[in-house]
C-alpha cells in the first residue's frame, strides 16, 4: 500500500503542477479516499471500514469534543481552598507540579465540525455524539458492541452511520484545504 501511495502521489505531482501548493496531508487524504472507494466498488462492499479514515479527521473530531466541553458549568465550581481559619491555604498534592494543562481547542475547526454535525440525520448525530463528546456517558467496557446493545442499534448500522459522519468531515476539510 505504501509503495502504491507513493507512486500515486508522484504521478499526481507530475501530471498537475498546481498540486504542489496543496498541503501534503490533503494530497495523501485524497489518494487514500480514491483508492479506498475504488477498492470497495470493485469488491461490492459498503464503505464502512473506519480504518480508512485518516488520523487528522479523528483529531478534528477530538478537537470538536474538547470544544463542546468548554464553557460555563451548569453547577457551581467546587471550592479550591479549605474553609479553615487560614482561608487561602491550598493543599499541595504530591503531583502538584505534574498537572498538565488541557490542550485548548481550535475554535475555527470545531465550528466547522459542529456545522457538519448539525446537518447530519438524527441517528448519525447520535452515533457521532456517542463516539466523541459524550463518550463518558456510555459503558465502553464492551466496546462498540456494548454501546450498540445499549442504544439498540446493530453494530453494522452504527459503524455505517459513524463512517458517514466522519466522511462528511473528511470531505469538508479536503475541500477547505484544497482551495
Amino acid at each position: 500500500m505504501y509503495g502504491c501511495l507513493r507512486y500515486d502521489m508522484h504521478r499526481m505531482l507530475i501530471s498537475n503542477p498546481q498540486v504542489a501548493s496543496i498541503p501534503v496531508r490533503v494530497v495523501v487524504s485524497k489518494i487514500q479516499k480514491d483508492a479506498s472507494r475504488r477498492l470497495h466498488l470493485s469488491l461490492g462492499v459498503q464503505m464502512t471500514d473506519l480504518r480508512l479514515i485518516p488520523d487528522f479527521v479523528h483529531s478534528e473530531m477530538r478537537n470538536w469534543a474538547r470544544w463542546c466541553w468548554i464553557g460555563a458549568y451548569p453547577h457551581p465550581l467546587p471550592p479550591t481552598s479549605c474553609g479553615s481559619a487560614e482561608g487561602d491555604y491550598r493543599s499541595i498534592g504530591e503531583n502538584a507540579t505534574d498537572d498538565a494543562r488541557p490542550i485548548p481547542p481550535n475554535e475555527t475547526n470545531a465550528l466547522i465540525v459542529d456545522r457538519i454535525w448539525r446537518g447530519l440525520s438524527f441517528s448519525e448525530r447520535l452515533v457521532v455524539r456517542i463516539e466523541y463528546p459524550a463518550r463518558h456517558e456510555y459503558d465502553w467496557s464492551y466496546g462498540r458492541v456494548g454501546v450498540c446493545r445499549r442504544i439498540k442499534m446493530p453494530l453494522r448500522d452504527y459503524e455505517a452511520k459513524l463512517f458517514a459522519g466522519l466522511s462528511r468531515v473528511w470531505d469538508e476539510f479536503d475541500r477547505l484545504y484544497r482551495n
